[in-house]
């Protein structure tokens, strides 16, 4: 019987792709090779039906899920191992204790880039005697597996079918497969392996993990996760430039617009489109601590014309009716030293405002409690086109850093 095979080099490098592309190892790919080879070489009489496409290694997502190395002998599975460089063997616990290792697994040691040959072989009885030992680890080892010679065409011969469907296939959701491609920690080991269990059963539910495998594959979350960091990233710089310009808001509320209008327009705070939405938000925001009794609709729209270009006394001449109040506002504003708020005018501030104004003759046709809601009104229109106009000077040093 031959002992080593060596594997041409041509199919060598087809193989060597697949296992760039799937990120799995590629001493897997060749160590089943090398049995299949062995398996051609060896049946003269044609006695064994090697079929690539029947065995559970074919399927890519279940590689990269589970690490599935199988050939299909006659309809028959047989799982394959790779000796490592201690003389040890190893495999996912997600398929110890399954029907996957119903035949238990073929062990290579490989000599070469090409070359390898069976050494031993393993039962699944000793997988499950090697896992008790191991615990919770996520995978299972063998230590030294038996050097005797493996008289495989009589292993071949003894193998048992596997059904293609087993019955009572336990409930998988899309968010279990995603974990079991991604993030396995995240499930537990006797939930693992019935997912491990229903995938080996099910055609149906393979299909299923290709899918997800193709959207959540690992180097496509190696991408996201680089995403996210550079988002994370890009809104603590814009939180750290916004939070100081804006009193009334908490650095958590800043933080909030700046997440949610990446959300809408996209994680890219350089373009026109966030800036002017992130800036408009957080205007909002602010007025919205004090102004409350102020019509909101109106407010937004006048600090949008600010923002615009407007400046802010023209843009609250447009939206207060009562051009007397929005002079005695001015008047007022430009008296206070501290501004501490969307405050409302006080008796004194009037006063003082009618006597610089000499408007105490014309203010008098007004009702007293009409003329002070627009004077209310025009005060805090005004600070809001300020703070809006501070916001415009705010996008321009955006755009100039």
């Amino acid at each position: 019987m031959m002992t080593t095979v060596e594997i041409c080099a041509e199919v060598a490098r087809i193989y060597q792709k697949r296992s760039r592309q799937l990120g799995t190892p590629y001493a897997a790919e060749l160590a089943r090779l090398i049995v299949e080879e062995m398996i051609i070489n060896e049946d003269a009489q044609g006695s064994f039906l090697i079929a690539g496409d029947g065995s559970l290694s074919s399927d890519d997502a279940l590689v990269q899920a589970l690490g599935v190395n199988d050939i299909n002998v006659n309809g028959s599975h047989i799982d394959i191992r790779v000796l490592d460089a201690e003389g040890s063997v190893s495999i996912d616990s997600a398929l110890v204790g399954t029907s996957y290792l119903a035949n238990g697994s073929l062990v290579v040691r490989l000599s070469g880039p090409l070359t390898g040959e069976i050494c031993g072989y393993i039962s699944g009885t000793d997988w499950q005697a090697a896992q008790a030992a191991a615990g919770k680890a996520g995978r299972v080892s063998v230590s030294r597996p038996t050097a005797a010679a493996v008289n495989l065409a009589a292993l071949l011969g003894q193998l048992n079918p596997r059904s293609v469907e087993i019955e009572g296939v336990p409930v998988v959701s899309d968010a279990e497969l995603m974990l079991m491609v991604v993030q396995r920690n995240q499930l537990d080991g006797a939930r693992t392996r019935q997912i491990a269990e229903a995938l080996i059963a099910s055609q149906e539910l393979r299909g299923r993990l290709t899918s997800i495998a193709k959207r959540w594959s690992r180097g496509t979350i190696a991408n996201l996760m680089s995403e996210a960091g550079q988002w994370a990233s890009r809104v603590e710089k814009l939180v750290d430039r916004l939070y100081p310009r804006f009193s009334r808001l908490s650095r958590q509320e800043v933080r909030e617009i700046v997440v949610a209008v990446g959300q809408e327009h996209g994680g890219q705070p350089d373009t026109p489109g966030f800036r002017k939405a992130v800036l408009a938000y957080l205007t909002e925001a602010e007025l919205a601590k004090e102004a409350i009794r102020c019509d909101r609709q109106r407010m937004s729209s006048m600090v949008s014309r600010v923002l615009a270009g407007i400046s802010p006394l023209e843009a609250v001449r447009e939206f207060v009716r009562s051009k007397v109040a929005v002079d005695i506002a001015l008047a007022i504003r430009q008296r206070r030293q501290d501004v501490g708020g969307f405050l409302e005018a006080t008796a004194e501030e009037l006063g003082a405002a009618f006597q610089q104004l000499a408007l105490q003759p014309v203010y008098a046709t007004h009702s007293k409690e009409e003329g002070l809601e627009a004077i209310n009104e025009a005060l805090l229109m005004l600070q809001a086109g300020e703070l809006a106009e501070k916001v415009r000077d705010i996008e321009s040093e955006m755009i100039g850093s």
